[in-house]
């Protein structure tokens, strides 16, 4: 029953208490496509394409050091042999 003479002082603070968000369980992601198994499954598939493409890069480079190795240990080689004379300098193109 509403009192004529009181004056309006809002409403009661049960409504206007707010209750504490909780995580609604029963409701699905909206923006996430598939389920958390097959999206933990392309993640470690990325990693393992990603571990491979990096042992396949370290392995060209361990390659590619290597062959600067052995091409250095060539022109060594050709220079030792050039100044020791078994080599004779006019056969070496030196124009």
């Amino acid at each position: 029953m509403v009192r004529w003479g009181a004056p309006f002082v809002g409403p009661s603070p049960a409504i206007t208490r707010r209750r504490p968000t909780t995580f609604d369980f029963n409701t699905r992601p909206t923006r996430r496509s598939g389920s958390p198994r097959c999206s933990a499954i392309g993640t470690r598939f990325v990693l393992l394409v990603l571990v491979l493409v990096l042992v396949l890069l370290l392995v060209l480079v361990l390659l590619l050091v290597l062959l600067l190795v052995l091409l250095l240990v060539l022109l060594l080689v050709l220079v030792s042999r050039l100044a020791a004379g078994s080599i004779p300098s006019d056969t070496v193109n030196t124009s």
